[in-house]
């Protein structure tokens, strides 16, 4: 099996995740894997697997993909898999739980709530902490996904 001895449970705003760090890529997935630890029967249960890596430890990342990374700032990627195996862009509730996985884990420093800059497949995204918030939760963040698109038609 691919995957670290440890692994955590995240989850944001109704969404549920299997959550590692894997700086420098040693615990790829494979789709049985991914299929395996989110079986809400047999596994750890979730909507799907996050992998916080380094964008150049992440193999199906394209050159300009780690590029692009660095060139807007983000030092880590979501590698996030639907709970089917596949390979997904990003998940916007993922984003959140990886993040703060991510500060918990002290891999996101951000003195001054400084916004915390993240890779997807779906391009950087921009999180910024909002604290505690009533009705939502604690450790609330705000992900900018950029301007929304109807797909083809547009």
């Amino acid at each position: 099996m691919s995957i670290p001895s440890i692994v955590y449970k995240a989850h944001a705003t109704g969404n549920d995740f299997v959550v590692y760090a894997d700086p420098d890529g040693e615990y790829e997935p494979t789709a049985d894997e991914v299929r395996y630890l989110c079986d809400r029967h047999f596994g750890i249960g979730g909507d799907g697997l996050i992998r916080l890596a380094h964008p150049r430890a992440v193999s199906d990342l394209s050159d300009a993909q780690v590029a692009d990374c660095k060139a807007n700032g983000a030092e880590w990627f979501m590698d996030y898999r639907n709970a089917d195996g596949s390979l997904a862009e990003m998940c916007g509730n993922g984003t959140r739980a990886i993040t703060l996985f991510a500060q918990r884990q002290g891999l996101a420093d951000r003195p001054g709530g400084r916004p915390f800059r993240l890779g997807t497949r779906a391009g950087v995204k921009t999180l910024t902490s909002l604290g505690d918030v009533p009705g939502l939760g604690k450790d609330v963040f705000q992900v900018e996904m950029g301007t929304w698109k109807r797909g083809e038609l547009d």
